[in-house]
C-alpha cells in the first residue's frame, strides 16, 4: 500500500494562489466600472473566470456590456458592482484561508520530519 505524502498540500499551492490573482483582477475591472459610473457613454465590463485543466482559475475574457442605457448616461449598475465587488472579496478571503490552512499542514509536516530524524 502506497502511503499519501505529507508534503502533497504543498503541490495544490498553485491552486489557490491562481484563485486570489484572480479575484484580484476582477476586483479591479468592477472598480474601473464603479470609477465611471458618472462617465457619459461608458459600457460596463465583465471579467469572466475560465477553469485551468491542471486546476485552479485564471481571467479570461473581459467583455463590454453593451447593454444601452439612457442618453448620455453610463450602464453601470451600481448596486450589482458592489454585489460583485464583495463576492470579489469573499472569493480572496477563502483561497487565502486555503493558503493559511496549508501552512500550517506543511509547517506540522515539518516538525514531524525534525522530531523523527
Amino acid at each position: 500500500m502506497r502511503e499519501k505524502a505529507w508534503y502533497t498540500p504543498l503541490m495544490n499551492l498553485s491552486i489557490p494562489i491562481s484563485a486570489m490573482v484572480n479575484a484580484n483582477r476582477r476586483q479591479s475591472v468592477t472598480a474601473n466600472n464603479v470609477a465611471n459610473l458618472n462617465t457619459p457613454g461608458f459600457q460596463v465590463q465583465r471579467a469572466d473566470s475560465v477553469s485551468l485543466e491542471q486546476g485552479g482559475v485564471t481571467l479570461g475574457a473581459i467583455t463590454t456590456d453593451t447593454t444601452s442605457a439612457s442618453a448620455g448616461a453610463s450602464n453601470v449598475d451600481l448596486t450589482h458592482e458592489m454585489i460583485q465587488s464583495r463576492l470579489n472579496v469573499l472569493d480572496f478571503q477563502a483561497n487565502a484561508n486555503v493558503l493559511r490552512v496549508q501552512d500550517q499542514l506543511l509547517a506540522q509536516g515539518v516538525d514531524l520530519l525534525r522530531d523523527h530524524s
